[in-house]
């Protein structure tokens, strides 16, 4: 269903954007994104269908310009393609 690059961007958009709101993290943020990523159930785990319907639910709550480009953009390929 997803590309390669567009699956890592989904996981790298939605991971960034959770430390971002949810975890107010003075430190580096490697570790915090890691885990995120690729921790147990971790974006990484999840299918393309979850990774789609997670940032589908995140474009429609927040007004993350990325996250609607995102969105719009995968849209559009699918509709192309068909």
């Amino acid at each position: 269903m997803l590309m390669p690059n567009e699956r890592s961007e989904a996981i790298k958009l939605l991971a960034k954007t959770y430390q971002n709101i949810h975890l107010q993290y003075n430190g580096n943020p490697n570790p915090a994104v890691e885990l995120l990523t690729y921790g147990h159930k971790g974006f990484a785990n999840f299918t393309d269908v979850e990774l789609l319907r997670a940032l589908q639910t995140f474009a429609k709550k927040s007004n993350s310009y990325e996250a609607q480009q995102f969105i719009s953009s995968i849209a559009m390929d699918k509709f192309v393609l068909e």
